[in-house]
């Protein structure tokens, strides 16, 4: 009877060693399939998001070179609008001298019309002269010498001389007094002829300058043309690497969340592998102990118990002593681009150099130069929950390495596209920005 007790423990034990063998080697195949599923998901996420990468730096690129083109643009555009004040002014000042050069002209033209009447004057009463002479001198023996013999004493007789003395002074003075006047007027036909001569050259110079503004003013508008199709072509480019890297976070969700589904699939399935062996070896250990209680007087029981934690989830402020958030999370009008873009994280107004702090335990997966970010951090919490240190001045983890919370991470900075020291802190779920006030 003993040895026959004795067998069938020996049978019942083997039997329970081979049948956890067998559950054992199925939960490591079910793990291993899972680890596999999961290990292809995740390559595929990390090449999509090294993908995606690649395009928002090219895209940080094509922002610069936007910034830097738009820059240039609003300076020549300045450049024009002092041109154009300039050529307005020259234009005046041209249409000034033309009216002056008229005025001059107009002068002049009178004053040719004064020389010939006073030339015309002075030639008539040079002829009345002439012929007033010729009858003196012709006459001279006869009724002049009569005249002068006729008077009735020696007074008349100086008077008759003083008479005619005057009379022929008069007419000298007349002719000089035509004289004087057609100097004057050729005098002041010289004067009007220089003034006209300057007043021409002027609005010739001028005219000149007006041409050469002209000149620079289309050139001007060709290169702010040029400029601008530059423009156009690195805002279509913005447009189309923005749409490119919205693709590839859409398509960072569906891996991710596959991710997840697949991770949560093995859990479920191990879960369950997991109670069926634990199923097994609580009627392992129950046949057991009917056995032992068969082959003696008296037994005994025993029992297991299992305890567990649970953390709070909550995240420190990622910037000790610095409290100020100078841009929220969600749509602004962005410093530099001055256009309305969605910010997916907050900015802490900090110095250049203060501490930056993980805001969470995790793993640090990039630690790096990421574009328009410049230095940053990225710290991958689990459960799809990241966050984004961005505009460091200086690195102090690296990827792969593991931090606590309040582990001092980087320090405070301006780089990458940024108008100054602060930092640009990001909470992401499943690759997609969330509002980091949920959270801290």
């Amino acid at each position: 009877m003993i040895f026959g007790v004795l067998w069938l423990m020996l049978n019942i034990k083997y039997w329970y060693k081979f049948k956890q063998a067998i559950a054992f080697s199925l939960v490591l195949v079910l793990a291993l399939c899972c680890v596999a599923s999961a290990s292809g998901t995740n390559a595929a996420i990390e090449e999509k998001k090294e993908e995606r990468k690649g395009v928002d730096e090219e895209l940080g690129d094509v922002r610069r070179q936007l910034e830097m083109s738009e820059g240039e643009n609003e300076g020549l555009r300045e450049e024009q609008r002092e041109l154009t004040g300039l050529r307005d002014a020259s234009v005046m000042e041209y249409n000034e001298l033309v009216e002056m050069l008229r005025l001059y002209e107009e002068l002049l033209s009178q004053t040719e019309i004064a020389l010939v009447e006073s030339e015309r004057d002075c030639e008539e009463q040079l002829e009345l002269l002439k012929a007033r002479v010729r009858s003196m001198y012709m006459n001279t023996d006869g009724s002049a010498i009569e005249a002068l013999l006729s008077s009735k004493d020696l007074t008349s007789f100086m008077e008759k001389i003083e008479l005619f003395s005057v009379i022929s002074s008069h007419d000298s003075d007349v002719l000089e007094d035509y004289k004087a006047a057609k100097a004057d007027v050729e005098y002041k036909r010289s004067i009007q002829e220089a003034l006209t001569e300057r007043a021409g050259e002027k609005a010739a110079y001028q005219r000149r300058e007006l041409d050469a503004l002209n000149l620079t003013r289309l050139e001007l508008e060709e290169r702010i043309n040029g400029l601008q199709s530059s423009i156009d072509v690195l805002a279509s480019l913005e447009d189309e690497l923005e749409a490119q890297s919205a693709k590839l976070e859409d398509e960072i969700k569906v891996l991710v969340a596959k991710a997840e589904a697949e991770a949560a699939e093995a859990a479920r399935k191990k879960a369950e592998a997991e109670r069926k062996a634990a199923e097994e070896k609580a009627a392992r250990e129950k046949a057991a102990r009917e056995v032992a209680a068969r082959s003696a007087a008296s037994g005994s029981g025993s029992g297991s118990q299992s305890s567990g934690g649970t953390g709070s989830g909550g995240m420190r402020w990622p910037a000790p002593g610095y409290r100020t958030i100078s841009s929220a999370y969600g749509n602004r009008m962005h410093p530099i681009h001055k256009r309305q873009i969605f910010h997916s994280g907050i900015d802490i107004a900090a110095p250049s150099g203060a501490n930056i702090i993980a805001a969470k335990d995790g793993t640090v997966i990039i630690s790096r130069v990421e574009g328009g970010y410049g230095n940053t951090v990225v710290i991958d919490h689990g459960g799809g929950i990241t966050t984004l240190y961005g505009h460091c001045s200086k690195l102090l983890v690296k990827a792969g390495q593991k931090v606590k919370a309040g582990d001092t991470i980087a320090k405070a900075g301006s780089t990458g596209v940024s108008t100054g020291p602060h930092l640009h802190f990001e909470v992401r779920k499943n690759g997609s920005p969330v509002n980091p006030g949920g959270y801290l």
